[in-house]
């Protein structure tokens, strides 16, 4: 029983047991079996369910900013549109059509962001939406990929200039 203060009065409330069944100093020393035992339990009482841990995980990043429902979740900042792909975990920015023009940047909490090259103006204009640690991320993804095009294009470069001697 748990002691509770409601207003000058006490009162005796049930404490729902659904923690692990050993003392652990971090969620790191938890099994797979102590998790799933954990949500056996909460699931039980009511506190939460399966269904709704896993709703919640299948989320796109950010998506608790979203406006709209369904498969027409987006979020607005600073007049640029991010497109919510729960299904896939992404936020996305621009034409997702050709894969080979879209920068995949895994994000901090899960999920990732996906943006089209041609749309990172765009970014730029909205970065400050995202947490310090995914700005990082961000930052560092496009200037690989930029050190990487470049050395794509002098390879194209270098094979359209090889002349022939055969």
């Amino acid at each position: 029983m748990e002691i509770q203060k409601i207003g000058s009065t006490y009162t005796q409330r049930e404490r729902i047991p659904v923690g692990p069944s050993k003392t652990v100093t971090s969620m790191t020393e938890l099994s797979m079996g102590d998790l799933e035992a954990m949500l056996e339990k909460a699931e039980e009482h009511g506190v939460v369910g399966r269904a709704q841990v896993q709703e919640q995980e299948k989320r796109a990043p950010y998506s608790f900013l979203a406006k709209g429902d369904g498969e027409s979740r987006y979020i607005e900042h600073k007049g640029v549109v991010f497109l919510c792909d729960d299904k896939n975990q992404a936020l996305t920015l621009g034409d997702m059509s050709d894969s080979s023009a879209v920068l995949t940047i895994p994000l901090e909490k899960g999920g990732c962001l996906k943006v089209n090259r041609a749309n990172l103006g765009d970014l730029a204009s909205a970065i400050d939406m995202f947490s310090p640690a995914d700005v990082g991320r961000i930052m560092r993804a496009i200037a690989a990929d930029n050190r990487a095009q470049g050395m794509k294009r002098e390879l194209e470069e270098e094979e359209g200039s090889v002349v022939n001697l055969g």
